[in-house]
């Protein structure tokens, strides 16, 4: 999993990033193929990926977290989105239009430790990219000539004179 580490300039260069995941619970098929570890590429993500990434993580409600409890509060967020941090993996694995298969997410729940979703979750955070979809919206609404008062700073200024 160091190698994630070494693959962050890749992910900022919008390349495909490859993780190499060890399979903590092989099943018959593992053995019989001595496979110990999966090897999975998360590239730059597609907008539809974006969006479903997106619902997940607005759907966590950090209130949860208690800082007068700590552990108490990681227990019910480990509870309550574990398998939604698996899910968001898979999406971006996957970076297609249709959902990840089931046996995807619950492959991630099986086999990543606390240490290797935070690894995995960076190199997903990177491959939104997350800055360049704001600048976007920043610059569409910017130039969005029919509404009043556009975002730069020459229409500002005279605004601020006229009034």
């Amino acid at each position: 999993m160091d190698e994630i580490l070494k693959n962050v300039a890749d992910t900022i260069a919008e390349k495909p990033v490859e993780i190499k995941i060890d399979i903590l619970k092989r099943t018959w098929y593992h053995k019989l193929t001595k496979r110990k570890q999966r090897v999975f590429e998360i590239k730059p993500l597609a907008l539809g990926s974006l969006v479903k990434i997106s619902k997940e993580l607005i759907d966590i409600d950090m209130s949860l977290f208690d800082t007068s409890n700590l552990l108490e509060s990681n227990y019910k967020l480990i509870d309550n989105y574990g398998e939604k941090m698996a899910r968001i993996i898979a999406i971006a694995v996957v970076n297609q239009k249709q959902d990840p298969a089931n046996e995807l997410v619950q492959f991630f729940i099986n086999n990543l430790s606390a240490k290797e979703l935070l690894q995995v979750a960076s190199i997903v955070l990177q491959q939104m990219n997350i800055s360049d979809f704001m600048h976007t919206i920043i610059s569409i609404k910017g130039a969005n000539v029919l509404q009043k008062g556009t975002a730069n700073a020459k229409n500002a200024s005279v605004n601020e004179v006229s009034q």
